[in-house]
């Protein structure tokens, strides 16, 4: 209990927060739990994600929760699951209600857009996921490979930075006209 409701206690007014270094071998949690679930909602009392992994890691000092292996699903404004993204390792930061996810992340959403990246970060405050590694992006229809992005699950938009799209166009019919 204590871990969530400090997590929905806060509010997105500090800046981003940096990512700290790993935790040494003594820093132990202060509360441990198995097979959880964080929330965030919006000041108006909107859901904006939703946070499982099977191991949640509260540090009170360093005012962070630490998770493996985490699936995060993001809501729109209508209050339907936007986005669906998995990681190895997510790292939420209590003073701004930002989290970094490492390892492996992979997003998909309702339309069936898939992609894959390594590592992403959530700004609270913008309602934006973010990424400066290359991303791999795929549609039934195409492909597109980029140097970064910005996911605004909002609003439903994607937008990478230095893209190669490459379509797959169905094979042209006897009737029409092609040849």
């Amino acid at each position: 209990m204590l871990l969530g409701g400090t997590a929905l206690a806060l509010t997105a007014c500090s800046p981003v927060a940096e990512v700290s270094s790993p935790l040494s071998a003594e820093e132990k949690p202060n509360v441990e739990i198995r097979d959880g679930e964080l929330a965030r909602y919006t000041p108006d009392g909107k859901l904006t994600w939703v946070l499982r992994s099977p191991s949640l890691a509260y540090y009170e000092e360093k005012e962070q929760t630490r998770a493996q292996d985490v699936e995060v699903r993001f809501f729109d404004a209508q209050g339907r699951e936007a986005l669906r993204v998995r990681a190895q390792e997510l790292i939420f930061f209590h003073e701004t209600g930002d989290f970094m996810l490492r390892g492996d992340i992979q997003g998909q959403d309702p339309e069936g857009l898939r992609f894959r990246t390594e590592e992403a970060r959530w700004e609270e405050r913008e309602g934006v996921l973010r990424g400066n590694r290359p991303i791999e992006v795929e549609r039934p229809d195409s492909q597109l490979r980029g140097s970064g992005f910005a996911y605004f699950p909002r609003e439903g938009k994607l937008v990478v930075h230095d893209a190669r799209l490459q379509l797959f166009l169905s094979p042209s019919s006897p009737d029409s006209g092609d040849g």
